[in-house]
């Protein structure tokens, strides 16, 4: 770096190395913003390039250091050229796993009075010495973009060492470290919670502390070599991330898929999204030997640039709306086959997959889930909706006489799509709420619930005032978690409708769904789908369906009935 005086441009030496010849050196972690680059450097003697403003603040205060060595994507990599973009794509993970340090480099978000006042109370209050000495432009980490920008994830995941490198308000750098962003983090929201509690955390600053925290577990897991996530899962623990190209929200996971082999799948910016979609369906069932990628069917709003994709395709160019449902114990029983081979065959035309199934239901009825709004954000518009399902509980017509059993069947339904939004190692806890969530529920419906109360709240398996989502006593007491998926779930409502199933059960079916449609359990994935058979004879996935917790899971462990089915293709 060479230092630019008054109105020069700053001026780098750009050197080239194999990852094994490399010397020490630093990687920088920032924001790009938009792929607008507005301003110049110079590499070399007489090379000039285009770079983003922030950017530029980072090498401007790198002249005022000694020499080193930095690897920064928008330099090291020609942005103008999509072979070379996907070539090194290849190599980020090894390339942040080799610098010696990893530095962050935040510029100036602004704050609100009241977030700034939280922090300064917990800098000048706080008992932890180290937390106390933390300066307030620390807090800036939580209201930047940085921490949910999608390539973020395997650059701190695989980096050696991290520091925080930011702008103060009086245009000064100063520094934090990784370990001390997180305690501040945790501590900060829990303030933020304690003092805010008469209205929602703010979600953008939620959002980047979870997003931290779950970096950071990841990290210790990537040490330990025990880091073991599947697309689906990364696909959907960074669905609120973002990335200036919409084909990063992909590709910046494979290195991190436990289900990508990229000595295999090619990274091609010039690949369409249909193709995309297509191979990375087809590489991951290869690959892991699972369904686990078709989770994400039917999740997401359709995306009209996006040619026609094979129904058992999910559309990864629009962000889903909700997490895929995971079963209760859906690791032990996620394999597609209790053989060593796999059950599954992947046609060469490229738009067929040749499964097997088992019919558990059919559709034999079907209610509107009505909706007023895209976007349900005040509670008074929760319970109305919550109040409209209720009364199609109670009043559609169905071959069950029963009330009593289609409200309990009603209640379940969205007991079970609460209980399925968990972690895997937290998804019992989850389970539980939900069912405090369904007491609440029916409580705050006007039913006599005293029947089922505990008589000692202390032996409850679930704690009644952390699963509330609408409480009673306090109808605007909700919390986060609850709040979170049932925002979600309202606003993935649309084009959905209630079915009544062949056993009774009323269910929550995917858009597009019609009665007599058959709702299936494919072979390796043990998650509830509603399929429609063609006049050709083949099957067509429409989406998946919304609860599971009456599936006869001794009857669907039987291997001999697995042995007894016939295999169905999809298109």
């Amino acid at each position: 770096m060479a230092n630019s005086g008054s109105g020069e441009l700053v001026q780098v030496q750009l050197e080239e190395y194999s990852l094994q010849q490399a010397p020490l050196y630093k990687a920088l972690s920032y924001t790009w913003g938009t792929n607008e680059r507005p301003e110049q450097i110079t590499i070399g003697n007489d090379s000039h390039l285009s770079v983003t403003g922030n950017l530029l603040a980072f090498l401007v205060y790198l002249c005022t250091k000694k020499s080193v060595f930095f690897w920064i994507d928008a330099i090291c990599i020609n942005q103008d050229d999509i072979q070379e973009r996907g070539s090194q794509v290849r190599l980020m993970k090894q390339i942040y796993q080799q610098a010696k340090e990893v530095v962050v480099w935040l510029n100036q978000p602004s704050f609100t009075t009241f977030a700034e006042s939280i922090a300064w109370n917990i800098v000048k209050n706080n008992k932890d010495r180290r937390l106390a000495k933390l300066p307030l432009w620390s807090l800036k980490m939580f209201h930047h973009p940085w921490p949910m920008r999608v390539w973020v994830l395997q650059e701190v995941v695989y980096a050696q060492n991290i520091t925080i490198v930011s702008q103060r308000d009086d245009n000064r750098v100063g520094y934090i470290t990784w370990d001390e962003a997180l305690d501040f983090g945790a501590e900060y929201l829990d303030r933020y919670k304690h003092d805010n509690r008469n209205t929602p955390v703010d979600e953008d600053i939620e959002l980047s502390i979870a997003m931290m925290i779950a970096m950071n577990d990841w990290r210790g897991k990537a040490e330990s070599d025990i880091f073991n996530l599947t697309l689906s899962e990364l696909l959907s623990n960074t669905r609120f991330c973002g990335a200036s190209d919409p084909k990063d929200k992909v590709f910046a996971l494979l290195a991190l898929a436990s289900d990508v082999d990229l000595d295999i799948f090619q990274i091609d910016y010039g690949m369409s999204w249909r193709n995309l979609s297509v191979c990375l369906a087809r590489h991951t069932i290869s690959q892991s030997n699972t369904l686990d990628i078709l989770r994400w069917k039917g999740l997401s709003r359709p995306t009209p640039q996006v040619d026609v994709l094979p129904s058992w395709v999910p559309d990864l160019s629009s962000p889903a709306l909700l997490a895929p449902i995971y079963p209760y114990d859906w690791p032990n029983r996620a394999k597609l086959s209790f053989e060593d081979s796999p059950d599954v065959t992947l046609i060469c035309d490229e738009t067929s997959l040749v499964v097997k199934y088992l019919t558990i239901h059919d559709v034999l009825t079907i209610a509107p889930a009505r909706m007023t709004a895209d976007h349900i954000e005040r509670y008074q518009d929760m319970l109305a909706v919550l109040q409209q399902w209720y009364q199609i509980a109670r009043e559609h017509p169905s071959f069950v006489d029963d009330q009593k059993k289609r409200i309990d069947s009603f209640c379940g339904t969205l007991k079970m799509t609460f209980g399925s939004q968990g972690d895997e190692e937290d998804i019992e806890k989850v389970y539980s709420a939900g069912l405090g969530w369904q007491w609440h529920f029916r409580k705050l419906m006007g039913e006599d619930v005293s029947y089922s109360e505990p008589d000692d709240p202390d032996e409850l398996e679930y704690d009644l005032d952390d699963a509330r989502i609408l409480s009673p006593e306090n109808p605007h007491l909700y919390t986060p978690w609850a709040r979170e998926v049932m925002f979600g779930e309202l606003d993935h409502l649309q084009g959905r409708s209630f079915g009544f199933t062949s056993d009774g059960q009323m269910t929550l079916l995917p858009p597009g769904a019609r009665e007599d449609d058959h709702i299936c359990l494919l072979y390796g994935l043990q998650l509830p789908f509603v399929l429609r058979k063609s006049i050709n004879g083949y099957f067509q996935v429409i989406g998946t369906y919304y609860v599971h917790h009456h599936v006869d899971w001794d009857k669907f462990e039987a291997r001999q009935t697995w042995e007894q089915l016939q295999s169905i293709t999809l298109r």
